[in-house]
């Protein structure tokens, strides 16, 4: 039985960004990326509304999608963020002690997610964030 085409898509849609975050962030490997990714949208994320969580949701690719919903439980108050320095260390804080993130890991993810999501989803989506976020993610 072949894959439908939009998890053909969606497979190599990823692979293209993980290849992308892998060179621009300079990982040695796929788990790597995978967590440092995982480490920005989940962090993204439990500063989000249900609405604003929503919202963006829409403008990520397929899999980063997937990887923002994970485990996710939406019954849990938003937390206040400060400041992108503050958003940053509770990224690295999420990968240590497995990981040791590039100082840059925020923008990298941000960056190569912004690259291959869909522009106009991508802008509609981060129209949602407001504060640290809306600075983090460009909006």
């Amino acid at each position: 039985m072949t894959a439908p085409q939009e998890i053909t898509h969606a497979s190599r849609q990823y692979e293209d960004f993980a290849s992308d975050l892998k060179q621009q962030a300079m990982l040695q490997t796929h788990n790597q990326v995978y967590a440092m990714t995982r480490a920005v949208l989940h962090e993204t994320r439990d500063h989000l509304s249900l609405e604003q969580a929503i919202g963006i949701c829409q403008g990520l690719p397929a899999v980063p999608r997937a990887i923002f919903v994970e485990g996710w439980n939406a019954a849990v108050p938003a937390k206040s963020l400060a400041s992108k320095a503050e958003f940053s260390a509770s990224v690295v804080k999420r990968l240590t002690p497995h990981h040791i993130p590039p100082e840059t890991i925020v923008d990298d993810v941000v960056s190569c997610i912004e690259k291959h999501a869909d522009p106009a989803a991508f802008r509609q989506g981060v129209a949602w964030l407001a504060g640290p976020l809306a600075t983090i993610w460009h909006a």
